[in-house]
This record gives structure tokens, C-alpha cells and sequence, in this order.
């Protein structure tokens, strides 16, 4: 998951926090902490699937 702009993490927040509540904080807290709020992160996450996908 992703988001960008002034209020990423707190959109992040709302939307995983949200949508994993049922199975408990620390699961919901862990997805929010590896959503990419950044565009290198994005950006970084493209390439490295692009690359797998051309050597697989």
C-alpha cells in the first residue's frame, strides 16, 4: 500500500488501521510501518520488480 502528499502517513494510518483492526494493533502497526509514503520508496519498489521479472 501506498500514499502520497502532506497527509501520507496519516492516510496510511486511517486505511490500514482501519481495514486490519480485527487482527489486532501490532498486525495493523506493522503494515502502516511498511506502507511507501515516499516516491523513492515507490519508485525503488518498481524497479526491483521489473528486474525480477526480466531475470525470472
Amino acid at each position: 500500500m501506498y500514499a502520497l502528499g502532506s497527509d501520507a502517513e496519516a492516510a496510511i494510518s486511517d486505511a490500514i488501521g482501519s481495514y486490519y483492526a480485527f487482527a489486532g494493533d501490532e498486525y495493523a502497526q506493522y503494515g502502516i510501518s511498511i506502507a511507501y509514503t515516499e516516491p523513492e520508496q515507490i519508485t525503488a519498489a518498481i524497479t526491483a520488480s521489473t528486474r525480477s521479472a526480466v531475470t525470472n
